[in-house]
C-alpha cells in the first residue's frame, strides 16, 4: 500500500500533536515503513518516501473528485498569505509549516492553524469512513462517491471491512483519535482535556437550520453567496461581467457591493439572429442605467463562436491566475461560464465504465438521474486519451445541461427540488451554502422560494426592471417559463425524428414519451427531446 487518504470533517479543535501521533501509530500498524505525511485541510495523505510523485498525482486526483464538496473549484488557485498557490504548492507549504491560516470559506470551516486540527461530527453523527483498496493504494473517505471514482470496479469498495478496519486497525495503543471517531455520537464532539481526547456533549445550537424560518435561510443563503462571490473575484483580473435579462444576472448584481459593481465592466452580447425575438439588450440597458453600471453592447455570433466563447471562460477554473476571468450568467453554469459544457462530451464517447453515448442519451430521459449517471463523468478523458471538449448545445437549453452537471458531479444531494434551486448558481454555492441547503426544510427548496423571498423582500428594487420577455412571475411558481406550449410542437417533431432512428432499441418506450410530450408541465422532457434532436442532427447520428 503506497498511500492513504482520510477525509475528516473538521470543526472542534484537537491538538495537532495528537493527530500526528495517531498518524504515526497508524503508519506503523500498516507496514512499519518510513512514510512521508502530508497534512492538508482536505485530509491526511501518507505516502512512502519513494512515492512523492505518486502522492502528488493522487492528491490532485482527490482534489478533482472532491471539488463539488469544497467551495474551491477544481484546481482553482486559492488566496493564501497574499499569494496564489496551486494545490501542489499549498501541499508543500502545509508540509513544512502547520501554522498556516486558511480562509474559513475556502475549506468550509476547517483550518490548520496555530498547531490545532479541526474535527466535526455532523448533526447525524460523523459519517462513517468508507474503505476501498487496490494493489496500489488504500482510500478512506467519508464520501462513498470518492471511492467510486477511484476504483474502476465498484466491488473493490468493500464496505463490510469498514467497521472491521476501524475496530482492529485504529484501536492501537498511544492514541484515542480514531477510536473516538468510531463512537462519536450525533450530538457529541471531541475535545482536548488535560492533554487527552474526550467525548463531550455538543452545545445546543442557537439556530438549527432545520428549524429556521424561510427569511433566516434566505438571508443566510445570500450572505454566503456574497462571501463566495467576493472570494472568487478577489485578486482576479475580470475582463467583463455578463449582463442579461435573466434572474441569475440580477441575483449576482444584488450580491455584489456597490464598489464591486463599480469596478466591473458589464457586457451584453447581441446576436442579430438569436436576439431578434428577445429583449435582453433592452433590459440590460435599463439595468445599467438604473444601477449606474459601466456597460457596453458587443456583437456576437453564437452559432460560429460557441465553443470558443465557452472555452474562453475556463481560465476561472484554471490554476493559472494571471489570465483574465469572465463573470458570466450564461454558457452552461449560468454564473460562471464553461463548466457544464466543458464536462459534456462533444463527440462519440465511451466512459471509463464502457458506457457509450447511447447510454448517456438514454439517461437524459430519466425523470430522476440515478447514481450510475455520475460514473459517466468520472474522468475528463475518453478511452482514446483525447480530452473531451465543450459541447455546443443550443443556448436556450443550457439549464438542462447544467442540471446534469450538478448531478454527475456527486453533490451531496439528489433531490430534484434542490437541483432546481442551485443548478444555475452551483459554482458560487460553496461549502456553507451546501450545508445550509442540506439542512434546510425541504419546503424551502421548492419552486425557487429562497430566490423569490430575496427578490420580493430583500432587494425588491431589482424587480423594477422587468425580466426577459419569456420569463414571468407566478404566485405559486417563481420564474415559470412561458414557452411551455411553444415547445410542444418542437418536442413532437423531435419525437418523430428520434422514433425513426430508435424504435427498435429495447429501452425506447415511444408511447409513454408521446403521451407525456403534450403535457405542458413536462417542460424538462420537451427540452431534452429538442436538445437531443439538435445534438444528433449536428453529429449526423454518430453519437449512437
Amino acid at each position: 500500500m503506497e498511500f492513504i487518504f482520510a477525509v475528516l470533517s473538521k470543526n472542534e479543535k484537537i491538538k495537532f500533536e495528537e493527530v500526528q501521533e495517531a498518524i504515526a501509530t497508524f503508519q506503523n500498524f500498516l507496514a512499519g515503513r518510513t512514510y512521508k505525511t502530508i497534512v492538508t485541510p482536505y485530509g491526511v495523505f501518507c505516502g512512502s518516501e519513494g512515492e512523492q510523485r505518486s502522492v502528488y498525482e493522487f492528491a490532485d486526483s482527490v482534489m478533482w473528485r472532491l471539488s463539488p464538496y469544497l467551495s474551491s473549484p477544481i484546481k482553482e488557485s486559492v488566496f493564501l498569505e497574499k499569494e496564489y498557490l496551486t494545490f501542489r504548492e499549498r501541499e508543500r507549504l502545509v508540509r513544512t509549516d502547520v501554522n498556516v491560516h486558511w480562509s474559513d470559506d475556502l475549506v468550509g470551516g476547517s483550518a490548520v492553524e496555530s498547531g490545532d486540527f479541526f474535527l466535526q461530527g455532523d448533526d447525524q453523527g460523523l459519517i462513517p469512513l468508507f474503505f476501498g483498496e487496490t494493489d496500489r493504494w488504500v482510500v478512506l473517505s467519508s464520501f462513498p462517491e470518492v471511492l467510486t471514482r477511484h476504483f474502476t470496479d465498484l466491488a473493490e469498495v468493500n464496505l463490510f471491512r469498514v467497521a472491521e478496519f476501524l475496530r482492529y486497525g485504529f484501536l492501537t495503543p498511544g492514541s484515542t483519535l480514531f477510536k473516538n471517531l468510531k463512537v462519536l455520537g450525533p450530538k457529541e464532539t471531541l475535545k482536548m482535556c488535560q492533554g487527552k481526547l474526550e467525548i463531550q456533549k455538543r452545545p445546543q445550537r442557537e439556530d438549527p437550520i432545520a428549524e429556521s424560518s424561510l427569511s433566516s435561510v434566505a438571508t443566510r443563503y445570500l450572505d454566503h453567496f456574497s462571501e463566495r462571490l467576493a472570494l472568487l473575484l478577489k485578486g482576479r483580473t475580470v475582463e467583463y461581467a455578463l449582463l442579461t435579462g435573466g434572474s441569475d444576472t440580477r441575483l449576482i448584481l444584488a450580491a455584489l457591493t456597490e464598489e464591486q459593481r463599480r469596478e466591473l465592466q458589464f457586457v451584453t452580447f447581441y446576436d442579430p439572429i438569436w436576439s431578434a425575438n428577445r429583449n435582453d439588450v433592452d433590459i440590460a440597458v435599463a439595468l445599467a442605467k438604473k444601477f449606474n453600471l459601466r456597460h457596453e453592447i458587443r456583437p456576437h455570433s453564437r452559432n460560429n463562436s460557441y465553443v470558443e466563447a465557452i472555452e474562453s471562460d475556463l481560465p476561472l477554473y484554471s490554476h493559472t491566475v494571471n489570465l483574465p476571468a469572465k463573470l458570466c450568467g450564461t454558457f452552461g453554469s449560468e454564473t460562471i461560464g464553461g463548466a457544464a459544457f466543458w464536462l459534456l462530451p462533444s463527440r462519440p464517447w465511451s466512459g471509463p465504465h464502457g458506457v457509450g453515448s447511447a447510454e448517456v442519451i438514454r439517461k437524459l430521459f430519466r425523470r430522476q438521474v440515478d447514481e450510475s449517471f455520475k460514473e459517466l463523468w468520472s474522468g475528463n478523458q475518453n478511452e482514446s486519451g483525447a480530452d473531451d471538449k465543450a459541447c455546443s448545445l443550443p443556448l436556450p437549453l443550457r439549464s438542462t445541461a447544467t442540471a446534469i452537471y450538478a448531478d454527475v458531479n456527486a453533490l451531496p444531494w439528489q433531490h430534484p427540488y434542490q437541483l432546481r434551486l442551485s443548478q444555475k448558481l452551483l459554482p458560487f454555492l460553496g461549502v456553507k451554502n451546501l450545508r445550509l441547503i442540506q439542512g434546510a426544510p425541504e419546503e424551502y427548496l421548492r419552486d425557487y422560494k429562497i430566490q423569490k423571498y430575496l427578490f420580493l423582500n430583500v432587494f425588491p428594487e431589482y424587480l423594477e426592471v422587468p425580466f426577459q420577455s419569456r420569463i414571468t412571475y407566478e404566485d405559486e411558481r417563481f420564474l415559470s417559463l412561458q414557452w411551455k406550449g411553444e415547445l410542444v410542437p418542437y418536442a413532437e417533431q423531435a419525437y418523430e425524428f428520434l422514433k425513426n432512428q430508435w424504435s427498435q432499441l429495447p429501452w425506447w418506450d415511444g408511447q409513454v414519451l408521446l403521451d407525456e410530450i403534450s403535457q405542458p408541465e413536462n417542460i424538462d422532457l420537451q427540452i431534452r427531446l429538442v436538445t437531443l434532436m439538435s445534438i444528433l442532427k449536428k453529429h449526423k447520428g454518430h453519437w449512437l
